[in-house]
């Protein structure tokens, strides 16, 4: 049976735990003040 992206990103392993992919980015934005707390894995 095929596997479908959920169920295959879910079998995914997470090589560095805590780490952000190099290719990739991570932005923390507040709920209701939609106030950038932080962000990470960007190179300026």
């Amino acid at each position: 049976q095929p596997l479908t992206l959920p169920t295959a990103c879910e079998r995914e392993p997470i090589h560095v735990p805590g780490c952000i992919q190099p290719f990739g980015a991570l932005l923390c934005v507040h709920a209701t003040r939609r106030q950038h707390l932080t962000a990470g894995g960007v190179d300026a």
